[in-house]
């Protein structure tokens, strides 16, 4: 069961120069090891959907990547610093205004609301397709 999730869906990652769509194989692996060294010490904890699957912080998509974590202003903080780090670092950009956070329906209103301000994107309800 998940309980005070937070699943981002950081979207429409792209070439900052020649807006191509696609994530080359070498960045992919440069965020999930970024994911794995903060998940490593500690600063971002993966979750699991069920009491024996696997512990899942993020997914890597053609231009989608849903980040997975605890709903606490510490953790967050920390993913959104990554990925600051990941644009810096690469000629990608994560376009804020096509980025989402989907909270289970665990997490109180007003936590969201107050994160949702801290995070500076759209908080939704549910992930359309």
């Amino acid at each position: 069961m998940i309980d005070n999730c937070l699943a981002g869906v950081v979207s429409s990652i792209s070439m900052a120069m020649n807006d191509e769509p696609s994530v080359p194989y070498s960045l992919d692996e440069a965020l999930s090891s970024m994911m794995r060294q903060e998940e490593q010490v500690g600063q971002i904890h993966a979750v699991s959907v069920s009491r024996q699957g696997p512990r899942i912080s993020h997914l890597l998509f053609i231009d989608d990547t849903p980040i997975f974590c605890r709903v606490r202003s510490e953790e967050l903080l920390v993913v959104q610093e990554l990925l600051w780090r990941f644009e810096e670092g690469s000629d990608l950009m994560i376009n804020p205004q096509k980025s989402a956070a989907i909270f289970s329906k665990n997490v109180p209103t007003p936590l969201w609301q107050e994160l949702s301000k801290v995070l500076g994107i759209l908080m939704v309800d549910k992930h359309e397709k």
